[in-house]
Order: structure tokens, then sequence, then C-alpha cells
């Protein structure tokens, strides 16, 4: 890591507006942490970054069968399932 650079004299604009809100959050949660409030979970706990990506297929209007939604939801997905073939005319072979 580099060397810590003075914030205090950057100029900013309006674009920056994102960057200005994060660095309130992050010295909002600093001071809370010095006056001695809880942790934030992710610090307490690094299993809440456990997330990862799902998709599937359903027509319009169709609710998402059990099925999918078992292997949406599985601790660890089957790497076949993530594959499956999409049906007729949907991307998945001529149309009918």
């Amino acid at each position: 890591m580099g060397a810590v650079t003075a914030r205090n004299e950057e100029q900013l604009g309006s674009s920056d507006a994102a960057i200005i809100a994060m660095r309130r959050i992050l010295l909002r949660h600093a001071r809370a942490l010095a006056d001695g409030a809880a942790a934030p979970l992710p610090a307490r706990d690094g299993s809440v970054y456990r997330v990862r990506f799902a998709e599937t297929l359903a027509a319009s209007g169709d609710a998402l069968a059990a099925a999918d939604r078992e292997r949406l939801c599985a601790a660890e997905p089957s790497p076949a399932a993530s594959r499956r073939p999409l049906p007729e005319g949907e991307g998945g072979g001529p149309p009918a």
C-alpha cells in the first residue's frame, strides 16, 4: 500500500456525490465504533459475503417451478443444473 493521501485539499464536484456520501458513511461508522458501538455484521461474520449468481428462464406469467426454486436456493450449486437446455423455440432449438 502507498502513502496516505490528504483529502482536505481535494476539489470534489457535483459528479462526486457518491464519493462524498460514502466517505460520510465511513466516518459515521468509524466514530460509532470508537464510541463503543457493535461492529457491523460483515466484520463479525464473514459468511454474509457468500453470495452467488443464479438465473433461470420462465415463460411470461409463469410461477417459478419448485424444482427451479430448489436448485436456485441450494447451498452448493450443481454445475450440470446451471446448464439446463432451453426449450425449443426459446433459444434451445428451432422454432416450431
